[in-house]
């Protein structure tokens, strides 16, 4: 199976997706919310975001950051209106980060750049954040909280600045069999890039959503991923939604084209607005320095 859904690959399923995605943004509504566009959080060329500002901000609130798709060689921020306009609906604050990606870079740079991301949005909001992702974005978030090399080069404790993480059709215990993820991931960190190598040691719930239809990424990796953090201690919820794929598991966030009995983007916001205070326990600070 897993053979399979590597050939399939995620960059396809990018491309795949790009016709619906744009169908999204145009008919997405422009008000309710501000964009600034293409903030520097680093000091390279691919290290921007956009944060979209809902104009009525709900109180309390933790940021949501979201990280696309595209088999860590493909994708943009820029096709994500969708999303920024979803969450700022509900009343978050939404950032939405590139990262590099291979041929430019390999493993683990991408992750590197999401962790400055991270620490940049930290720095200018000092509230706690919910990491979501889709397919390879939700690799990288998933990342982000059970792995606390990434977070910790940048001086910070994840659970003390992640209140939770949310992973739509997300990869975590893959196994890469073909070209370009080959070079992607050398052999020899094909361990450490698993996000359930880190499971048994996070204390950040996490909320994982998938179809039963999906044909890019098994949806038994969300539920081997959800057992795994439960085994060790953490909160995990899971959601498997019966007949929906790869892409459907992202569009269905959209508020104009999405299902009205889709699951999805009730069950994102209702994990939300649950996780708005960090994942560390009452007195630990969001600086390890």
């Amino acid at each position: 199976m897993m053979k399979r859904i590597l050939t399939l690959g995620f960059g396809a399923a990018l491309l795949a997706s790009c016709a619906p995605v744009n169908v999204l943004n145009t008919l997405t509504p422009s008000k309710g919310f501000e964009i600034e566009e293409d903030l520097s959080y680093g000091d390279l060329e691919g290290q921007k975001l956009d944060i979209y500002t809902p104009e009525n901000p709900k109180a309390g609130a933790p940021i949501v950051m979201f990280f696309y798709g595209g088999g860590w060689n493909d994708g943009s921020k820029d096709i994500y209106k969708f999303i920024g306009q979803s969450f700022t609906e509900a009343g978050y604050t939404v950032v939405v980060p590139t990262y590099r990606i291979y041929p430019e870079v390999t493993y683990p740079a991408f992750l590197e750049d999401a962790a400055k991301a991270v620490a940049y949005t930290q720095a200018r909001f000092d509230r706690p954040m919910v990491l979501t992702g889709h397919s390879a974005g939700a690799h990288i978030a998933s990342l982000m909280a059970v792995d606390n090399r990434y977070l910790a080069a940048e001086g910070l404790t994840p659970c003390a600045v992640i209140s939770g993480w949310v992973g739509l059709a997300g990869p975590y215990d893959f196994k890469v069999y073909e070209e370009p993820y080959l070079s992607i991931f050398p052999e020899e960190v094909r361990t450490e890039m698993l996000p359930i190598t880190y499971a048994a040691g996070s204390s950040i719930p996490a909320l994982v959503i998938t179809g039963d239809a999906d044909e890019t990424v098994d949806y038994r990796q969300s539920q081997r991923m959800r057992a795994a953090l439960v085994a060790g201690g953490g909160q995990a919820e899971e959601l498997i939604v019966p007949g929906i794929g790869h892409i459907d598991a992202v569009s269905a966030m959209s508020t104009v084209l999405r299902k009205d009995d889709s699951p999805v983007r009730p069950a994102v916001m209702d994990f939300v607005a649950a996780h708005h205070t960090a994942a560390c326990p009452a007195g630990t600070g969001a600086k390890k320095l």
